[in-house]
């Protein structure tokens, strides 16, 4: 008998579901907790497929309605994303974010709802991946990517040319300035969306990270301009540089602060 028993617990474990699991999820059927959860988490759904049903976004409404829908499958461990505004991908995601609603077990339903109100959960799902865009565009690093190092190293390249250092420079101020455009009113709008989601802290170090990667962006557009008007003489190159280079540092400590405090990374890290 006792082996038995034993070897019952081992079957219901290896399926993922302990007694004390079994007896919880019974505990739950037909709580109130239960149905408010329930409730909350398909009338995101509901709300969420009538503004993807009204038909072409703006781009705002489309960041909006895309980071909605990836908080929501985050919370309930979806495959379920929009990363496009495109309508099959779309009507894919709802589709499947149906599918995975249906499947929850009680407990998962709770969880879920839990989920779908953590900061970790928002800053995961619809922040990081617009804050690396940005990170990757205006970080100037050594070995980075940056529109700003790919403009420079061209200049280099070719410094006995006037008019292609004066070309190339155009082209990177163009470009940093068309960060204002994407990725940084995604950021805004997704903050604008969930900001009482994060506590008064985790706030500020996101500002404040924001803040410092615009107001680096704003000198690498100052040292650019300087070589369109022919003007680099006049400033410390050297200076703005290690200025914009500071700025990024502090933003990059900020980020990883509030990754620390969210739990996004270990502390160790």
């Amino acid at each position: 008998m006792i082996v038995v028993l034993v070897l019952s617990s081992s079957m219901l474990m290896a399926c993922g579901t302990s007694p004390a699991g079994s007896q919880e999820e019974a505990a739950l059927e037909n709580s109130e907790e239960l149905e408010v959860a329930q409730g909350e988490l398909w009338d995101r759904f509901a709300q969420l497929k009538a503004i993807a049903e009204e038909g072409p976004a703006s781009r705002e409404v489309f960041v909006a309605l895309s980071s909605a829908v990836n908080i929501l499958a985050e919370a309930i461990q979806s495959n379920a994303q929009i990363t496009i505004n495109d309508s099959n991908e779309i009507q894919e995601a709802f589709e499947q974010l149906e599918s995975d609603l249906s499947g929850l077990s009680n407990l998962e339903i709770m969880e879920a709802q839990q989920k779908l109100h953590s900061p970790k959960t928002v800053f995961v799902a619809s922040l990081s991946e617009y804050l690396e865009q940005y990170l990757a565009r205006a970080d100037l690093k050594d070995g980075s990517e940056s529109i700003f190092n790919i403009y420079f190293s061209s200049m280099s390249r070719n410094s006995d040319d006037l008019e292609s250092v004066i070309e190339s420079a155009q082209g990177a101020v163009n470009s940093l300035e068309r960060l204002e455009d994407y990725p940084v009113s995604s950021i805004k709008t997704v903050i604008s969306e969930n900001k009482s989601t994060f506590t008064e802290e985790q706030l500020d170090l996101l500002l404040s990270a924001i803040v410092f990667i615009d107001m680096s962006v704003d000198l690498q557009i100052e040292i650019m301009e300087s070589f369109v008007h022919d003007t680099f003489e006049h400033i410390d190159l050297t200076e703005k540089i290690d200025g914009a280079y500071y700025l990024m540092a502090n933003a990059h400590s900020e980020l990883k602060e509030l990754e620390r405090i969210l739990g996004v990374v270990d502390d160790e890290e």
